[in-house]
């Protein structure tokens, strides 16, 4: 049970974020960015919803880690030269291992 709780601060965090359709809760592995909506069941795909960044757990209130997404954007600039990483061209370009959370536990960040 530790190490589960581990990759989360609490089972409760645990149970929101891999109840996706329920959950107003997102994580984004390739940014360590947690956000608040609204549950993704009531999301329409043609709608947008604002989402907040989330700096405690609201459930037991521990700190969470420090979002990686500045980080990404200037690595996959002054690495890569990827300055658009939303371009459809630039997108492309972007390695695999920023797709997920391998390029930030590689820097032990």
């Amino acid at each position: 049970m530790d190490k589960i709780v581990n990759k989360f601060c609490c089972l409760s965090m645990l149970d929101a974020i891999e109840q996706p359709d329920d959950s107003p809760l997102v994580y984004s592995a390739d940014t360590r960015t947690y956000t608040i909506s609204a549950p993704r069941a009531l999301m329409k795909k043609d709608m947008v919803w604002l989402g907040y960044c989330v700096e405690f757990c609201p459930f037991c209130g521990a700190k969470l880690p420090k979002d990686l997404a500045d980080e990404r954007f200037e690595i996959l600039e002054t690495e890569y030269g990827i300055n658009d990483p939303y371009d459809s061209k630039q997108k492309k370009l972007i390695p695999k291992e920023f797709k997920t959370d391998e390029w930030w536990k590689k820097r032990a960040l």
